[in-house]
């Protein structure tokens, strides 16, 4: 299957930092900061860049 890249926002805490998430046969693969959100300028903090293994066991992704 291809690899998808979902453009989201981080979900970890409040803050809704801009991402974009690899997806390959429905699993996270990477995720990485979106260059373009004007306030994070692509940076993603410890917690955000830890969301693939954060979210490595969820089975239904609903990615579309």
């Amino acid at each position: 299957m291809e690899e998808k890249v979902v453009r989201t926002v981080c979900r970890v805490c409040q803050a809704g930092c801009g991402m974009y998430v690899h997806v390959k046969d429905g699993k996270i693969v990477k995720v990485e900061g979106m260059p373009e959100d004007p306030r994070t300028k692509g940076a993603l903090c410890p917690k955000g860049l830890a969301a693939t293994s954060l979210f490595m066991h969820q089975t239904d992704l609903n990615i579309h």
